[in-house]
C-alpha cells in the first residue's frame, strides 16, 4: 500500500489539510472506490488487448501472410524483425505511458467527483440549518 498516492485534499482554516474522504459517508467512499476500480480495470483490459493483439498478431501474420512478414522494411530488416527487435520497446513504452496518463485522469476525475459530493452535502446541510 506504500505505492498509493495520498488522498485528495482541501485546504481548511489555518492551513489545516483535510481529505475529501473525511467529509463523505462510508457509502459514498465505497461508490467512488468501486467506480475508480471498475474504470481502471476496463482500462487495463483495453491496453492488454492491444498488447496481446500485437504479440499474437505477429505469428499470425508470419503464418498467414509470409510474403508481407518477410518483405524488406526500411533499414534492411524484414517486417517481422523490425517489429520484434526494434519497434517492440517503443510500442510497449507508448502503451505504458498511455495507461499511466489515463489512470491518472481517472483518479483526478474521482477526486473532482468526491469534491462535488462534499460541496453538495455542505450546501444541503446549509439549507437544512
Amino acid at each position: 500500500m506504500a505505492d498509493m498516492p495520498p488522498p485528495p485534499q482541501t485546504t481548511g482554516q489555518a492551513g489545516h489539510h483535510e481529505t475529501v474522504a473525511e467529509h463523505l459517508s462510508h457509502e459514498q467512499q465505497e461508490k467512488l472506490l468501486h467506480s475508480v476500480m471498475n474504470r481502471q480495470a476496463a482500462l487495463s483490459v483495453r491496453v492488454s488487448l492491444v498488447f496481446l493483439a500485437i504479440i499474437f498478431g505477429l505469428p499470425l501474420v508470419n503464418w498467414l501472410l509470409p510474403d508481407v512478414a518477410n518483405a524488406l522494411a526500411p533499414g534492411g530488416f524484414t517486417w517481422t524483425w523490425l517489429l520484434l527487435a526494434i519497434l517492440f520497446y517503443p510500442i510497449t513504452t507508448v502503451l505504458s505511458a498511455y495507461f499511466i496518463r489515463a489512470s491518472d485522469r481517472i483518479e483526478t476525475e474521482l477526486a473532482q467527483e468526491g469534491k462535488a459530493m462534499v460541496q453538495a452535502a455542505q450546501q444541503e446541510s446549509g439549507r437544512g440549518a
